[in-house]
């Protein structure tokens, strides 16, 4: 529906001269005739923006998108098709992470930020074949009482020359070069292997990218990883991003549902930063929903913030939905979360994400967060789709 909406906009602001294609997702590719009349910014570029910076009605429901451009000029910035487009790709890479700009025109200090980017593409193909990728994990507990009840899985990249990679900065180089789904598959193998190990009770939280859905069997890929290490499905939990309803929609509803008919749970992640979240909702039941860190940060100092996590927490209570709050990192988000009945919380406050021996440390030495141990409630069920 979106894409739909989108590319008959840029089709009606493409004039004779000019062409326009779909590289894939929501990617698109357009050339344009220079003139002598033209100045460094591509008129067409400029048109583009103000098409795409308009909200569209879609469904009874008005989605407002974002647009990030990048430019490269013949013969200045290439003077064949694949330079012409990588460049416009650095360039479109610049203005996505940039900020007060949706237009970026390549230029020549890109070369670096470019060559490291296939370097890194390159590198990170390596150490995915090699199985060298690491698994971290950061613990979650019950907000009433601090009680752990599992943890998620986060992937780490140690390069030889660049040290920790974000994996804001290497996700997306897997996902463009066809790499996230080994990765993926990865960091599940290898999460439910260590987790294999930790008492029964403790759940396993797995990021699962909208590639692996779109592009993997992934609810097969799944059962095999759990059948081969023991782990079991009543104890996984899968975190998606709402993006994945974007586009074949009955094929994602499909995989889904056939994770749940294994036991897995399925939990929304970033809620509230999305295209549609209360519509994503009705879509798919989920078992839980993340509350994006945005949220938490602005606890205690934006009260429109407060409203609308108490409003997101009252309506998931009344749907059955399990809240789990992300990016808690001081006394006060707690009090909150604890005050609005909030059940799980995630963040620095609790612990950073810590390799599998020192989480399993933490595991031997007892429910600790922090340095501080928190009493042991024996009454305290966590079932598998309800940590209550």
């Amino acid at each position: 529906g979106l894409l739909v909406a989108m590319s008959n906009r840029l089709s009606e602001v493409l004039e004779s001269n000019e062409f326009l294609a779909r590289l894939g997702g929501d990617e698109f590719v357009a050339i344009q005739r220079k003139s002598a009349t033209d100045d460094d910014t591509p008129t067409l570029a400029a048109r583009i923006e103000r098409a795409l910076e308009q909200p569209v009605s879609l469904e009874g429901k008005i989605i407002k998108s974002e647009v990030s451009i990048g430019a490269a000029i013949f013969p200045r910035h290439g003077a064949d098709p694949e330079t012409l487009l990588s460049n416009a790709d650095a360039a479109m890479y610049r203005a996505k992470t940039g900020v007060g700009t949706s237009v970026s025109i390549f230029d020549q200090g890109m070369d670096e930020i470019l060559r490291k980017r296939r370097k890194l593409a390159n590198d990170l193909n390596q150490t995915v074949a090699s199985g060298e990728l690491e698994v971290f994990f950061q613990p979650q507990a019950l907000v009433r009482n601090r009680k752990v009840v599992g943890f998620e899985a986060l992937a780490r990249w140690k390069h030889p020359e660049y040290g920790y990679v974000s994996p804001t900065e290497f996700v997306p180089i897997a996902e463009e070069n066809g790499l996230i789904i080994d990765l993926g598959e990865q960091v599940l193998r290898k999460s439910c292997e260590f987790a294999a190990d930790w008492p029964a009770d403790y759940r396993l939280a797995v990021n699962v990218s909208p590639v692996q859905i779109k592009h993997s069997d992934l609810a097969l890929s799944v059962r095999k990883i759990l059948e081969s290490t023991g782990f079991s499905p009543q104890r996984l939990e899968l975190e998606i991003t709402e993006s994945v309803f974007i586009d074949n929609l009955e094929r994602t509803l499909g995989t889904l549902q056939s994770l749940k008919d294994m036991g897995v749970s399925v939990v929304m992640d970033d809620f509230g930063t999305g295209y549609s979240s209360l519509r994503s909702l009705i879509a798919f039941p989920f078992d839980s929903i993340k509350i994006d860190k945005s949220f938490i940060g602005k606890i205690g100092h934006c009260n429109q913030a407060e409203e609308i996590l108490r409003s997101v927490l009252g309506l998931s209570e009344n749907l059955g939905f399990d809240v789990i709050a992300e990016g808690v990192e001081d006394e006060a988000h707690v009090e909150f979360l604890r005050s609005e009945r909030c059940k799980i919380m995630q963040g620095f406050l609790l612990g950073e994400p810590e390799c599998h021996r020192s989480t399993e440390r933490r595991i031997v030495h007892g429910h600790q967060v922090l340095g501080f141990q928190y009493p042991q409630v024996s009454e305290d069920k966590v079932t598998p789709a309800n940590a209550a």
